[in-house]
């Protein structure tokens, strides 16, 4: 029996986000803190927070992650975000080809 007394909410965002990214090729694990999904492509692993729309903020928690962190955390805050996101991922794997 779990001692969670609530269970954690996701945001209404994070289905559609996690569509875009499997779909682009990502490997998604959720998580519940500090971040909402860890995924990798390429061997490559990211951070992503996802929130609903503008009004969705970060929490003091992940504020202070983020600030702390030694890696940089995505905030994608609807799937046109995400398609976004991996469009500039692309485009900065190829130039770091070239």
């Amino acid at each position: 029996m779990s001692l969670a007394r609530y269970a954690n909410r996701r945001d209404a965002s994070e289905p559609a986000i996690v569509e875009v990214l499997e779909a682009a090729g990502f490997h998604i694990e959720p998580m519940d803190k500090p971040v909402d999904l860890l995924v990798s492509r390429a061997g490559v692993w990211h951070l992503i927070e996802c929130k609903s729309g503008k009004a969705g903020k970060l929490t003091q928690a992940q504020q202070d992650f983020i600030a702390a962190a030694r890696a940089p955390v995505v905030v994608l805050r609807d799937a046109g975000e995400a398609v976004a996101w991996v469009k500039e991922l692309g485009t900065h794997q190829k130039q770091s080809r070239r």
